[in-house]
């Protein structure tokens, strides 16, 4: 995993927002208070666990249960929130999960990384072999929308020479001919179009002068599990550039919707800043679904470890969870980063009227990250849990055992007593029970009553 986020070779340390060009601007903080997202507090009954854990352990088990009960799934405008099914969830448990693994055996990568060879000049793109790409060229105005499912230069330029609004999609990894169509129109930096080229890069804002640079990680889950997205933003005067390497998924398909049925909206009557916002806000809240798919893997694995901590499969999902999230949590806590930095960044391009809505998805995304992080946390948890729990059932087995094992001890000295080959007729004191004609009864009632009274002792001392 140590490979998975490369630095470029130039950038700044610390993730800072870099100023490429002849002045650098100042800076001023626009922070905002953010409101804290607060979860109820509740308890499992201990005997619902039935497992003794130690403090640590139980607590942040409590904390755990808490949280995913005082969870609640966003409601969208169709329809209320949903709470999970205890059943459906012990369904789901019990059925096994494939590893994140192709037909040949290779793991499945979370982030699709390509890079230079060591030793490459700074911004080589022209290698770059590309990818077939889905090409959706609209410009807008409040009065007009139109949608060309083509990149034409000529058309571009005379759009931008009458100040009209341009949103140019792309989805796949562009070749060297539509980079330098691109670069050529909106005199994008060599840098940037190595960046489009090589996805894999850790989110980063920039400013060019003319336009800013954003990258952002998106998650996506899959059948195969978590992968992580790259999708470039570039904010000009009068244009906005999206390039998302994923071609077979239209993310931005609500935000063309809402262009398009809604004229006097505020997308069509504002400028290219806020188009630029609702493309990011889009991005950073694809996390709450993702997360919400974790929230119902670490309940169901909480159901399946009380139900039966012995059913095969559940160290597997464990670790595939606690490694899914370290990923994840990377990936969350860099773009809020920059979504803090676009907020005391001070740009012409955004205007304060924005940068209300950029903070609210600053806001978004520092609830996200905190999600990630008390679901990579609820993962450690589970692990403990499962552990004190098959310990737990070995301890029943092993107690089980030994009461067996204390009950026969004193009928096995009884019986080996009288298992000894004394001769009776050598002397009367040679076991003369022997010649008895209830003896053998009297020994079967000794050994039933020692038993017994044996028991109801271990019962009374609750060791049964």
């Amino acid at each position: 995993m140590g490979g998975w986020l490369q630095h470029r070779r130039d950038s700044a340390g610390g993730g800072a927002v870099r100023r490429l060009g002849p002045a650098a601007g100042s800076r001023r903080g626009r922070g905002a208070d953010v409101g804290q997202h607060r979860h109820r507090r509740a308890q499992r009954p201990a005997a619902e666990a039935g497992t003794p854990l130690n403090s640590h352990t139980a607590r942040t088990l409590r904390r755990a249960s808490a949280l995913l009960r005082a969870r609640r799934v966003r409601a969208g405008p169709d329809g209320p929130s949903r709470a999970l099914d205890r059943d459906r969830l012990l369904s789901a448990s019990a059925q096994p999960v494939s590893p994140r693994q192709h037909a040949g055996g290779e793991l499945v990568k979370y982030i699709s990384k390509t890079r230079n060879p060591p030793g490459s000049p700074p911004g080589q793109w022209q290698d770059s072999a590309g990818s077939e790409c889905r090409i959706t060229l609209i410009r807008y105005t409040a009065e007009a929308y139109q949608a060309v499912e083509a990149f034409d230069i000529a058309r571009c330029r005379e759009w931008l020479g009458r100040g009209e609004t341009l949103w140019l999609d792309i989805e796949g990894t562009p070749g060297p001919e539509l980079l330098r169509d691109v670069a050529e129109l909106f005199s994008v930096h060599h840098l940037v179009l190595e960046d489009i080229c090589h996805p894999g890069q850790r989110a980063k804002v920039e400013d060019y002068e003319r336009y800013l640079f954003l990258v952002l990680r998106r998650p996506r889950w899959s059948d195969h599990g978590l992968s992580l997205r790259q999708v470039s933003l570039l904010l000009g005067e009068h244009f906005v550039i999206s390039i998302d390497d994923d071609a077979g998924d239209d993310q931005f398909a609500p935000v063309r919707r809402r262009l398009e049925a809604a004229p006097e909206g505020r997308l069509r009557t504002s400028g290219t800043d806020y188009l630029f916002y609702a493309l990011t806000d889009l991005l950073v809240d694809q996390g709450f679904p993702v997360l919400e798919r974790y929230a119902d893997e670490l309940e169901a694995l909480e159901a399946a470890i009380l139900e039966d901590p012995r059913q095969p499969g559940l160290m597997d999902r464990i670790h595939r969870a606690r490694r899914e999230l370290v990923f994840l949590h990377r990936a969350l806590w860099s773009q809020q980063e920059v979504t803090e930095m676009l907020l005391r960044h001070d740009s012409p391009l955004i205007t304060p009227a924005s940068e209300v809505f950029l903070r609210d998805c600053a806001d978004h995304a520092r609830h996200l990250l905190e999600q990630a992080d008390s679901y990579r946390e609820m993962s450690r948890a589970m692990l403990d849990l499962l552990m004190s729990a098959v310990n737990q059932q070995m301890n029943d087995i092993m107690r089980v055992l030994t009461i067996i094992a204390t009950t026969f001890i004193p009928l096995s000295v009884i019986v080996g007593i009288y298992g000894m080959n004394f001769d009776t007729g050598a002397s009367p004191w040679n076991m003369p029970e022997l010649g008895w004609r209830y003896g053998y009864p009297a020994v079967l009632a000794l050994l039933a009553v020692v038993g017994g009274a044996m028991l109801i002792y271990f019962r009374r001392k609750r060791w049964l």
